[in-house]
C-alpha cells in the first residue's frame, strides 16, 4: 500500500508538475506588447517620412506648373493632408497605358496615387498603436496563465522558455489583430443590432400570411417577401440606409425552423462576401412579431463588385476558422496572402438560413442622383441622360409583393398653382355654364332655355367666377380618370401622388444572380444612354395642353353664343344692335376665372423651366417608408 502511494505520487510529481509551473508572465507578456509597439512606432514614423517625401515632390510640381491648388487637392488641402485617403471615394490610380502628355503631370497623378496607399497605411499602424495600448489584457497576467494553461497540450509552449512563451504572445497578438483586419471571422461582427423600427406594408404583411406549410432550411430566395438588399440588385449602397441595417422578410412557415434555431442557442449572423473571396461578417437578429431578420450592413461595400448575403445561425460555441500564424504576420504587415479558399472559410456547425446576391453601387445617395441630370424634353415629360449605373429594374417598377421603390415628383411654384388649377371648381364651371343651344333656324317666337332664364344679363353667368362653383360639379379627388363633361369637354385626369413613372435604358440592366458571383469578377456596365418619363410631368403637360384647347374653343364658343343672344332681343324689340362681337370678346377676357387665365398663359416649357427641380424618393423596400427625400435640380435654360 506504501509502494503504491509512492508511486502515485511520483506519477503526479513527474508528469503533471510542468503543467502546473508557470513562469513569471510579467518579464513575457511586457515585452512582447514593447516589441509590437516598436514596430508600429516605427512603421508610422517610416509611413510619415516617406509621405513627407512624397508631398514635397507634388508641391514642387504644383508651384513650377502655376496649377491651381484647390482644384488639385481640394479645399483645405481635404485630399492632400494626412488623413486625405478618407476623403476619397475611390483611391486615385496610376497612369496605366502611356500617352502624350505633360510628363510632370503624369508624375504628379502617380505621386498622388502612392500619397494615397502611404496615407492609408498610415492609418491603419495608427490603429494599430491604438489598439495595443488599450488591449484590455495588456497589463492582466493571470490572464495570460490562464490563456497558456488552456492550450492542448500540443500547442502549449515550454514554459521553461521564455523566448517561446513571448513569441506565442506575439502570435497570438499579431493573429487577432489580422482576423479582426480581415473581418472574416464572426467574432468581428459584434452581437449588436443597430436600432431600426419600421413597419412593413399591408401587401407584404399579407404575402407573408400567405404560405402556412413549414418551410425547411435554406428559405430559397423566391420565397423572400422582400428584402434590403433586394435580391438581385444591380446597385445597392450602404448609404441608402442611415440606420446602416438591413432585413429580409419571410413567409410564415419560416417561423418554426428559425424559432428552433433560436431555442437551441444558436447565434444569428450576416455574412457578406465578395466575388473576389474578401469576407465580413455582421451582427444579426430575428424579430419575431415582423417575421424578418434584421442584420447591420457594412460600413463600406466594394463598389462594383458582386456579392453574396448569407444568413447563418452559428452555434453558441463556434470555432471559426483563423489564419495560420506565419500568414496572420504577412496580413500584420500588409502583405495580403490569403487564398480564395481561406477568405471563403466558413463555420463548422452553420445553418444556412437564407442567401442572396446583389452589386454594389459605385455611388451613394447623393452621387447617385447627379448621374440623373440631364436633358429635358418638355413636351414628352422626359429626363434624358447618360449614365454608367443606371436604376433598378425593381426600383422602377417593382416585384413580387413590392412596389416600386422610387418615384420622382416635381418642385416648382410654378407647377403647383398650375396643377391646381387643372381640377379647379372655376375651371370646370367656366367649361360648362352656360349650356349653349344652337340658335340657328330657331324662330324668335320660340323662346331658348337660356333666354327664359336670364342668361343673357345674369352676372353668374357673364362672369363665371361669380357663380357658384364649387356646389355645381364636383369631382374625384385626385382625378384618376378623364371625365366627360357636357358640351363635349372633358376634365383631363391628373393625380398628385404615385404617378408612374418609367425608364428606358440603352443597354438591359442584369438581375445579379450565382452565377454573377462565381465568376469571381467586378461587373462593369459602360455609360447607357437612359430615357426616364416622369409621370407627374407627363400627365401635366398633357393636362394642361388639352385644357388650353378646350378653353379657347369654350371662350369662342361663349362669345358665339352672347353675340346670336344679342342678336336675337335687338331683332324681338326692333332696335339696333348695339354690341359687337369684339366688344364681346374683350368683355369675356375681362371677366376670366384666374385659373383660367393660369392655364390660358401657361407656355411650355417657358412657364415650368424657372427654378425646376425633381424631388427623388426612394422608400424602403415593402414598406411606405422614405430611406431618401432629396431635391434634384436642372439648368433653367434646358
Amino acid at each position: 500500500m506504501i509502494k503504491r502511494s509512492h508511486t502515485f505520487l511520483f506519477f503526479l510529481v513527474t508528469v503533471l508538475s510542468p503543467a502546473l509551473s508557470q513562469p513569471d508572465w510579467r518579464a513575457i507578456v511586457a515585452p512582447a506588447f514593447e516589441a509590437l509597439d516598436k514596430e508600429a512606432s516605427d512603421s508610422i514614423a517610416a509611413c510619415r517620412t516617406d509621405a513627407g517625401k512624397l508631398r514635397a515632390e507634388m508641391d514642387a510640381i504644383v508651384a513650377s506648373k502655376a496649377l491651381d491648388r484647390a482644384f488639385i487637392f481640394g479645399k483645405n488641402d481635404e485630399y492632400f493632408k494626412e488623413g486625405m485617403h478618407k476623403n476619397f471615394k475611390k483611391p486615385p490610380v496610376k497612369m496605366q497605358v502611356q500617352v502624350d502628355r505633360d510628363k510632370a503631370i503624369v508624375r504628379l497623378e502617380n505621386l498622388h496615387a502612392r500619397l494615397y496607399e502611404r496615407d492609408a497605411t498610415l492609418f491603419y499602424w495608427l490603429g494599430v498603436q491604438s489598439r495595443l495600448s488599450k488591449y484590455p489584457d495588456r497589463n492582466n497576467y493571470p490572464a495570460w496563465s490562464s490563456r497558456h494553461f488552456n492550450l492542448p497540450a500540443s500547442q502549449r509552449p515550454d514554459p521553461q522558455a521564455p523566448e517561446k512563451c513571448r513569441q506565442w504572445v506575439m502570435d497570438e497578438l499579431v493573429c487577432e489583430m489580422a482576423n479582426a483586419r480581415q473581418n472574416f471571422s464572426p467574432s468581428s461582427a459584434g452581437k449588436k443590432v443597430g436600432s431600426f423600427d419600421i413597419k412593413f406594408n399591408t401587401l407584404t404583411v399579407e404575402a407573408s400570411q400567405n404560405i402556412f406549410a413549414k418551410s425547411s432550411l435554406p428559405i430559397p430566395q423566391q420565397d423572400l417577401l422582400c428584402s434590403f438588399p433586394v435580391n438581385g440588385q444591380f446597385a445597392f449602397h450602404p448609404s441608402e440606409s442611415i440606420p446602416k441595417v438591413g432585413y429580409a422578410v419571410f413567409p410564415r412557415g419560416a417561423f418554426q425552423p428559425i424559432s428552433e434555431l433560436a431555442s437551441q442557442e444558436f447565434e444569428f449572423k450576416a455574412r457578406w462576401t465578395a466575388s473576389n473571396g474578401e469576407m465580413q461578417y455582421t451582427a444579426a437578429e430575428y424579430r419575431f412579431m415582423e417575421g424578418a431578420m434584421f442584420f447591420n450592413i457594412p460600413a463600406q461595400l466594394d463598389g462594383g463588385q458582386i456579392y453574396r448575403l448569407q444568413l447563418v445561425a452559428l452555434p453558441n460555441d463556434y470555432k471559426a476558422a483563423f489564419l495560420p500564424t506565419p500568414t496572420c504576420w504577412d496580413v500584420f504587415r500588409g502583405k495580403n496572402t490569403l487564398t480564395y479558399q481561406q477568405k471563403n472559410a466558413t463555420v463548422a456547425g452553420e445553418k444556412l438560413i437564407t442567401e442572396l446576391y446583389f452589386r454594389a453601387g459605385l455611388y451613394d445617395v447623393r452621387e447617385k442622383m447627379e448621374t440623373l441630370r440631364g436633358d429635358i424634353n418638355w413636351l414628352r415629360g422626359e429626363v434624358v441622360f447618360e449614365t454608367d449605373e443606371p436604376l433598378d429594374p425593381f426600383e422602377m417598377y417593382g416585384s413580387g409583393t413590392v412596389p416600386a421603390t422610387v418615384t420622382f415628383r416635381i418642385q416648382t411654384i410654378h407647377f403647383y398653382n398650375i396643377a391646381k388649377a387643372i381640377n379647379s371648381d372655376q375651371v370646370l364651371y367656366y367649361l360648362t355654364v352656360p349650356r349653349v343651344e344652337p340658335t340657328e333656324n330657331v324662330p324668335l317666337s320660340q323662346w331658348l332655355t337660356a333666354e327664359l332664364d336670364n342668361t343673357l344679363d345674369a352676372s353668374f353667368i357673364r362672369k363665371t367666377s361669380l357663380g357658384n362653383a364649387k356646389g355645381y360639379r364636383s369631382l374625384p379627388d385626385p382625378v384618376a380618370a378623364d371625365t366627360p363633361l357636357p358640351g363635349n369637354y372633358m376634365a383631363p385626369a391628373f393625380q398628385d401622388y404615385k404617378v408612374e413613372d418609367s425608364l428606358i435604358t440603352q443597354h438591359r440592366i442584369p438581375f445579379i444572380s450565382k452565377d454573377h458571383f462565381d465568376a469571381k469578377k467586378r461587373y462593369e456596365l459602360a455609360p447607357a444612354r437612359c430615357t426616364l418619363m416622369i409621370g407627374e410631368l407627363k400627365r401635366l403637360v398633357s393636362a394642361t395642353q388639352s385644357l388650353q384647347h378646350q378653353l379657347k374653343k369654350r371662350m369662342e364658343e361663349r362669345v358665339d353664343f352672347f353675340f346670336e343672344l344679342e342678336k336675337r332681343r335687338a331683332l324681338r324689340e326692333g332696335k339696333s344692335l348695339t354690341v359687337t362681337k369684339e366688344q364681346l370678346q374683350q368683355q369675356e377676357l375681362e371677366n376670366l376665372p384666374k385659373e383660367v387665365i393660369m392655364l390660358l398663359d401657361a407656355k411650355i416649357p417657358e412657364s415650368f423651366q424657372p427654378n425646376f427641380s425633381l424631388i427623388y424618393q426612394r422608400l424602403f423596400p415593402g414598406t411606405d417608408r422614405y430611406n431618401t427625400s432629396l431635391e434634384l435640380k436642372f439648368d433653367s435654360d434646358k
